[in-house]
């Protein structure tokens, strides 16, 4: 998983794409969840913690937050659902090299996040 806040497009690609070949990663899909440069993305090949952690710290432009408050609870969480009424869409998906050798819903920890609106 990887959080991206104010990057455009083809950065958070390039950053991605440089870890997936370093670590032979299946796809990775990547939505878009804010307009106009907030990315998430998700990669379906599971790994040690210690790795996955190497991983998220390699990838340029991430969102250096998501890394250290991963770290420090020990696991990497994303938002699923909408935020304020923004939907997360779809933006791009890099072709992996291999396939993926976990799903959604092998995850062992799901959280329903509140929000506050600050309409």
């Amino acid at each position: 998983m990887w959080d991206f806040d104010d990057v455009p497009l083809d950065k958070v690609l390039q950053g991605l794409r440089t870890v997936q070949s370093r670590y032979l990663l299946s796809d990775i899909h990547i939505c878009r969840t804010k307009e106009p440069h907030n990315y998430i993305a998700y990669c379906f090949s599971s790994q040690e913690w210690r790795t996955a952690c190497e991983i998220v710290a390699q990838t340029a432009s991430v969102d250096w937050q998501f890394f250290r408050f991963g770290v420090y609870r020990g696991h990497f969480t994303l938002r699923v659902t909408p935020k304020n009424d923004r939907q997360i869409n779809l933006a791009a998906r890099l072709e992996g090299y291999c396939l993926p050798d976990c799903r959604p819903e092998d995850l062992k920890s799901w959280v329903r996040y509140e929000t506050l609106s600050w309409r």
